[in-house]
């Protein structure tokens, strides 16, 4: 009867344990990576990409990546409607929002920022080189490369001389 049991629970607990391992790897984009980087990660686009931006599907979540200079320079992530790439606007639970940041940490650590609110909440990374921002009300958390945020911040300056 032990034997039995053994045989049964061991199995079952080898799956939970792959499971609960695939459920924390990282099948999100990653800011820097390249646009196959990204493929090779998160799947092929769910519609063609366009060189500077690609969606791609990730079980329940959208995932749409922007890239700069060939690398990715946003990443913002939802959960999605079925199939396509339309978003749900459901609100991503804080579990949700810690693996999104986790994959975009490159080793360094988010802090949340003190302004954060109910309409808005922020985080800066500790090595300055990435931003996030989630709205709930959209269900969207987007993580910015700072070196992005600063060209764009140029491009508009210029523009207006």
């Amino acid at each position: 009867m032990k034997t039995i049991l053994l045989s049964i629970i061991i199995p079952l607990l080898l799956l939970i344990t792959a499971c609960s391992r695939s459920s924390t790897r990282s099948d999100f984009a990653h800011l820097g990576e390249t646009m196959a980087e990204c493929e090779k990660r998160c799947g092929k686009p769910v519609k063609p990409p366009t060189g500077t931006e690609a969606y791609y599907r990730n079980g329940d979540y959208i995932i749409h990546v922007t890239f700069w200079n060939g690398q990715a320079a946003t990443v913002s992530s939802a959960k999605g409607k079925p199939g396509g790439t339309a978003i749900s606007h459901t609100p991503l639970t804080s579990a949700e929002q810690e693996t999104l940041l986790k994959a975009n940490d490159a080793g360094s650590t988010w802090s949340k920022d003190k302004d954060s609110d109910d309409e808005m909440t922020t985080w800066s990374r500790a090595d300055d080189k990435a931003e996030a921002s989630y709205m709930p009300k959209s269900g969207i958390l987007l993580v910015t490369a700072t070196a992005y945020q600063e060209f764009l911040h140029e491009q508009k300056k210029q523009e207006r001389e």
